[in-house]
Formats: C-alpha cells, structure tokens, sequence
C-alpha cells in the first residue's frame, strides 16, 4: 500500500474554546503521525488514512478562526529533507517490528524458553 509524507502545520487563536479544538486537534493528529514541532506533525498516510483525517478535520476546525495547512510531499521530497537537531522524517514500522520482537522475546524468558539469542550455537 502506498503512503505519500504529509507534513501539517496548523494555528489557532488563544481563547478557551480554540484551546479545546487544539487539544482535540494535537490528539487525534496523535494517532495520525508524529509531533515535531509545536503545531507539526509529521505523517506517513496511505490515500484512506489521508481521506479519514480530512473528514476529521474538517470537522472539528473552524475555517474562519483556524489555520491548517497540509503539505503532500513524495519520497523523493522526504529523502532530500534538511535536518538540524532532529531526526529526518521515517515511518515508523521499524520500532513496530523491533517491540513485537521485544515482547517476543520477554514472553519467550517467561515461559522458561530459551530465547533464539541465547540458544546453543550447534556445533
């Protein structure tokens, strides 16, 4: 499935009711990608993901106090990102991989089994 990058910038007014939209906003954009930058998000979406957020937002924003941007970029856009002081943007899936083997492997030391790291080497 192809995901394109999608970075989100977004601004709201400083009053109660804009705060709790931010509030929403930053948590359900939580569950989107990855909080950068104070109003960023970083997102890897595939074209249902991005169709599900849409609707999302244009729900819970107010188009005549708030401002979000959504910036669709390729891979080749992502690969020539300039980073300073973080890291570059990358999906996530690796770390996903690694904890499910994490959890594999602790499970495995539960059980009494030992794990495929620290079984006999065959000689």
């Amino acid at each position: 499935m192809t995901t394109l990058f999608y970075l989100i910038i977004y601004d709201l007014p400083d009053n109660k009711a804009a705060n709790k939209r931010r509030t929403r906003l930053h948590k359900m954009l939580s569950g989107y990608g990855k909080w950068t930058q104070y109003s960023v998000f970083e997102c890897f979406l595939t074209a249902v993901q991005f169709a599900q957020l849409q609707t999302k937002i244009e729900k819970l924003i107010k188009s005549d106090e708030d401002s979000l941007r959504m910036y669709v970029l390729d891979a080749g856009s992502v690969r020539r990102t300039i980073t300073y002081g973080s890291e570059i943007p990358r999906q996530e899936q690796a770390i996903i991989i690694y904890l499910i083997s994490k959890i594999k492997f602790l499970a495995d030391l539960e059980r009494g089994q030992k794990p495929w790291r620290f079984a006999k080497q065959p000689e």
